[in-house]
């Protein structure tokens, strides 16, 4: 346990400094966005890279101690009670009351979508073409 620990946390050091470096080299490259130069294009674009990188390493990274710590988050009495409202109807409501005003919303969004998805041709399944409503939405409402 106590292994782990230490790798996590040169793992967190590493990624704050490379956080540390990109903020400064994002710095720069603003510094440059006013040029109209090849060289200001290049830093920009390696800067690019350089970040969509450092955001999958991240993402990657993460998604391992995510999953490490949710199946110790698991145990503790804190997660369990909360587990245990929204499990209650009280809550169940709240939460109904909360988002029901948003249901008309994703209703009409997803009755758009599907009309400009038929009218492009990408509607190719039977079933679809004789839906209002996209396959994700309708599944959800019945």
């Amino acid at each position: 346990h106590i292994l782990y620990m230490r790798q996590l946390a040169k793992i967190v050091k590493a990624l704050g400094c490379a956080f540390a470096v990109v903020l400064g080299a994002i710095y720069i490259a603003f510094q440059l966005l006013p040029a109209r130069d090849h060289i200001a294009f290049l830093i920009q674009g390696c800067m690019a890279v350089y970040l969509v990188t450092f955001i999958l390493v991240i993402c990657m990274s993460f998604h391992r101690l995510l999953e490490a710590l949710s199946t110790q988050m698991k145990d503790l009495p804190v997660v369990n009670s909360l587990i245990a409202v929204t499990k209650m109807s009280w809550a169940r409501a709240l939460f109904l009351c909360l988002t029901a005003p948003i249901i008309p919303v994703v209703l009409v969004l997803s009755c758009l979508n599907q009309i400009v998805r038929k009218w492009r041709g990408l509607v190719k399944d039977e079933l679809e073409v004789n839906r209002c409503l996209t396959a994700r939405v309708s599944k959800f409402v019945t």
